[in-house]
């Protein structure tokens, strides 16, 4: 993954990256699906998992809340979860290629 791709907030004049993201926050970013909410309803949940794939505790909503441009919410929650789904298969290039069974080996 190139460093452009990772996520980052500027907070008391640091860069701050993302902790190692655990599963939990994978699996919040799957389950996610347009549920008809409203727009501040859509808003948080975008907050609530940049706090999450941050994972850092410094990082909170309250952070967010003063520090992040609205016109940044969106771009940053995409970013987030291409970040995330991308460390699902950074290493899927580094496992070993068998050659594919023959229609006998079945």
């Amino acid at each position: 993954m190139d460093k452009k791709d990772i996520p980052t907030l500027q907070y008391r004049g640091r860069e701050i990256t993302p902790a190692p993201v655990k599963m939990r926050v994978w699996r919040e970013l799957l389950k996610e699906a347009d549920t008809g909410e409203d727009m501040a309803a859509r808003m948080d949940y975008y907050l609530r998992m940049i706090v999450d794939v941050f994972g850092r505790d410094e990082i909170t909503l309250e952070v967010l809340d003063d520090i992040l441009p609205v016109a940044d919410v969106i771009p940053l929650y995409s970013q987030c979860v291409r970040y995330v789904f991308g460390l699902s298969v950074a290493r899927l290039d580094k496992l070993p290629n068998a050659a594919a069974p023959t229609e006998g080996q079945i």
